[in-house]
């Protein structure tokens, strides 16, 4: 844990020596580097990869939210619906994992609805056959 925050620390002072529009918070900056015992060429090569890393996250998060408002309007297939219908209610019930948690995460707004729809249908559904097959069998 130490040396994570000791990392931290020198990305920390390296980019104050580097971005700081105050010099004497550069110079500061850079003496406490220099005494740790890293050079100017090894400061400047770290700050080219903290900067890349941070144009990559932001990348990365820009391709999330254009994903998510693409998943917005996404819908299931009819075979997917059919699916859902028939064997969603049994796979929720024996390992109680409906995957509406992940629709909802992904920002999947139609078809967390439609899920929703065909589980609570596709149960009903089967409650009746069920309960249809037993009265028509004591009959």
């Amino acid at each position: 844990m130490a040396k994570k925050e000791h990392i931290n620390e020198t990305d920390w002072l390296i980019i104050i020596a580097n971005d700081s529009e105050i010099e004497e918070l550069k110079v500061e900056a850079k003496n406490k580097l220099n005494q740790k015992g890293i050079t100017s060429d090894q400061i400047k090569e770290r700050y080219t990869e903290i900067s890349s890393d941070a144009k990559q996250r932001e990348a990365v998060n820009s391709a999330w939210q254009k994903q998510c408002e693409r998943n917005q309007t996404d819908k299931f297939t009819t075979r997917e619906k059919l699916e859902i219908f028939f064997f969603g209610p049994y796979k929720f019930f024996k390992h109680f994992d409906s995957g509406l948690k992940g629709l909802k995460e992904s920002n999947y707004r139609i078809k967390y609805k439609q899920k929703i729809i065909l589980l609570i249908s596709g149960t009903i559904f089967w409650w009746l056959l069920m309960i249809g097959t037993y009265s028509y069998y004591k009959y």
